[in-house]
């Protein structure tokens, strides 16, 4: 598995930092830097992964057929993707930008409540 920084942006640009060196680290090593750090992010947009280890980690779940998944499946799959990843490879640089739109219906709580 390959993770990377991000940039994070909104009326200002910002990055967002695992304060983790860049580096290769077996599974067990990379799950203890990211339990140090005050903002792990399990989302999927910052990483690169094999899709047959993605489908391991997924059936590992062991999700009945009619249990349909529609929020935090990036915190639900991150621990079996690392577990099943023998080597996470860290990179400092950021690879990918996220716009967060402040007006979207998901980050505007007067929005939510009119609906």
């Amino acid at each position: 598995m390959l993770c990377f920084e991000a940039f994070i942006t909104n009326a200002k640009k910002s990055i967002k930092k695992l304060n983790i060196k860049q580096g290769k680290y077996n599974n067990k090593e990379f799950t203890m830097q990211i339990l140090k750090t005050k903002n792990p992010f399990w989302t999927m947009w910052a990483k690169i992964i094999k899709k047959d280890i993605y489908l391991k980690a997924f059936n590992m779940l062991n999700l009945k057929k009619e249990i349909k998944i529609n929020m935090a499946e990036d915190a639900l799959l991150y621990y079996p993707l690392t577990i099943l990843s023998n080597e996470i490879f860290y990179l400092t640089q950021p690879l990918y930008t996220q716009h967060v739109n402040s007006n979207s219906i998901t980050n505007n709580i007067n929005s939510l409540e009119a609906n």
